[in-house]
Formats: structure tokens, C-alpha cells, sequence
């Protein structure tokens, strides 16, 4: 027939040989998966979201790393000396940009190293306090019971 669905089917059971509480059993579990895609949806969305702000975030970085290049591109033409050997003023160019480059690269790790620095830190507090009371608990249990 035309226009027929002819995926997997979404019901258990015919509604016509089905009784009233099957039919609500029914609603229920089809409201259940309803609720679950729902749910499944919005986290894709968040993750999109999440995904969308690094790529806008990475794009801006490389944009401003492209206007540093041209800049220094642009100062390299205009104090070209033609007095000294062409090789050794882009020798100098060259290493000026990678240690621009690993800067860029070293600030991002540095930024990972301290976040873990202050989770670790964080545990380590938790774990501390948790030992006092472990210890405060086993004296008590010592000297009164």
C-alpha cells in the first residue's frame, strides 16, 4: 500500500483484541521510550553544544595565530637586510615562530597540569579529613567502650 510504514514495528500488540489495562500497560511503556529518546536527544544536544564551543574557541586561536604569522611575515619583508645571507634571516623567523608555537602548545598543557594539580589537591583534602575522623572514631571506640 502506498505510504504504508514499514519499519520495525513500535507496538507489541494489536489494540483491537487488546483489554483497558493493556492498553495503559501499552501508553506507559511507548511514554516510557518516548521519555528515554527525549533524554538521549538532549544529551546529543549538550555534547553538540560542548563540541560547537571548542571548535569556535579552537577556530579564534587559530585565527589569531594566522594574524601573528602574517604580521611577522609582513615585518620580515620589511626589514629584510640584503646585506646578510637570506638563510640565516630565516633561520631566525623560523625559530622565533616555532617558539611561538610552543608557547601556544605549552600554555594549553599547562592549563590540563593545573586543573589536575587542583583535583588532586582536592582528593588529597577529602582523604585527610576523612583519616582524622577515621582516627578520632577508632580513639573513641578505645578509650569509652
Amino acid at each position: 500500500m502506498q505510504n504504508e510504514y514499514n519499519g520495525k514495528p513500535i507496538f507489541r500488540h494489536r489494540y483491537v483484541s487488546m483489554d483497558e489495562e493493556s492498553i495503559r500497560e501499552e501508553i506507559n511503556r511507548l511514554q516510557g521510550e518516548i521519555y528515554a529518546m527525549q533524554r538521549t536527544l538532549e544529551l546529543f544536544g549538550h555534547d553538540n553544544n560542548e563540541i560547537k564551543q571548542q571548535v569556535a574557541d579552537n577556530q579564534e586561536k587559530n585565527e589569531k595565530l594566522l594574524k601573528s604569522l602574517e604580521v611577522k611575515v609582513n615585518d620580515l619583508k620589511d626589514s629584510l637586510d640584503y646585506g646578510t645571507p637570506l638563510k640565516k634571516q630565516l633561520d631566525s623567523v623560523t625559530k622565533d615562530f616555532s617558539a611561538k608555537i610552543e608557547e601556544v602548545y605549552n600554555a594549553d598543557r599547562l592549563k590540563k597540569q593545573e586543573k589536575g594539580m587542583s583535583t588532586l589537591t582536592s582528593l588529597t583534602i577529602i582523604n585527610t579529613v576523612l583519616l582524622i575522623v577515621l582516627i578520632g572514631l577508632v580513639g573513641y571506640s578505645i578509650l569509652f567502650i
